[in-house]
């Protein structure tokens, strides 16, 4: 069997179409590395109640908010950071806002992190649609860092959430695990 120019075109097309559909995609990171969330885990009751007030009428670590209107009898409410982007990506320099909540307690807690993405409305430089993929990268020291890719609501471009559990033993774990965000853009 000779080999043809033709015959060699074809063999060509078809080795470079197999290769790169076996390719992953490649992202390039939109925000600064030092975007990072500190979420505190520590065993129940360890942060002490000094609440002492006529309204407080519980002896346990967490809200001693008793007004009108509070719910929320979380262990830690949430905490928040402001996304920047890097420079000369986009003509804003604040990418969105990160949040967890809550922001403390201990081993077995799940935490809600969520990226709301600014959207300036312009059609391009638009964080909104530029970005392909959000993830948080969660170092809990001794026990591990993993990456996690956060999911894109289907009804809003601008949100992106994902919800993680505090691993370690309940009645002792003490930490402070560090959750950073990586806003990132795939290249094409």
């Amino acid at each position: 069997m000779q080999a043809t120019p033709a015959k060699v075109a074809a063999l060509c097309v078809v080795i470079c179409v197999a290769v790169s559909c076996n390719r992953e995609p490649e992202y390039e990171l939109l925000n600064l590395d030092t975007d990072c969330l500190q979420v505190q885990i520590e065993p129940d009751g360890a942060t002490a109640d000094d609440d002492d007030s006529a309204g407080d009428d519980d002896d346990s670590a967490g809200d001693d908010d008793d007004s009108a209107g509070d719910d929320d009898d979380s262990q830690g409410s949430g905490a928040q950071i402001t996304l920047m982007a890097r420079p000369g990506w986009f003509a804003n320099d604040v990418l969105g806002t990160a949040f967890v909540t809550p922001s403390s307690g201990p081993a077995g807690t799940r935490f809600l992190i969520t990226v709301v993405l600014a959207d300036n409305g312009a059609e391009t430089g638009n964080p909104t649609e530029v970005v392909d993929l959000v993830a948080v990268r969660l170092d809990n020291g001794d026990l591990a860092v993993d990456e996690f890719p956060l999911e894109l609501s289907p009804a809003d471009p601008s949100r992106w959430t994902i919800e993680l559990g505090a691993g370690g033993e309940p009645a002792t774990a003490s930490r402070e695990d560090s959750l950073c965000i990586a806003v990132s853009a795939e290249i094409e």
